[in-house]
């Protein structure tokens, strides 16, 4: 689906499941990246989503493989999410790409 024709500029997909009023599960597949553990953008964007459409309430657990986010969306979907943080990488970035990053600012 990523690379489907109808998205020229690929997507991600989270396919979920609301378990509950304030408990929904979630699977993650990130552009670019592949199946994913666990995502606070997705996290945000699944309870978002499942808060717009009447599935849940305010409050939401997200579950993913990776862990849980406890996500807040208020009426005007304004999100406010709470949970864990893990450093999963470390790396060095190239002196020509830190220089592109500092030009597009």
């Amino acid at each position: 689906m990523e690379r489907h024709a109808t998205f020229p500029d690929r997507i991600n997909v989270q396919l979920t499941e609301a378990e509950s009023r304030n408990r929904v599960r979630a699977l993650v597949w990130e552009r670019g990246a592949g199946h994913t553990l666990a995502s606070g953008t997705s996290a945000c964007a699944v309870a978002a989503a499942c808060f717009d459409r009447g599935f849940v309430d305010h409050a939401v657990t997200v579950l993913m493989e990776g862990g849980q986010l406890e996500v807040e969306v208020g009426p005007d979907l304004d999100i406010i999410m709470t949970g864990p943080v893990e450093e999963v990488y470390e790396g060095t970035l190239s002196p020509d790409l830190r220089q592109r990053l500092v030009e597009m600012q």
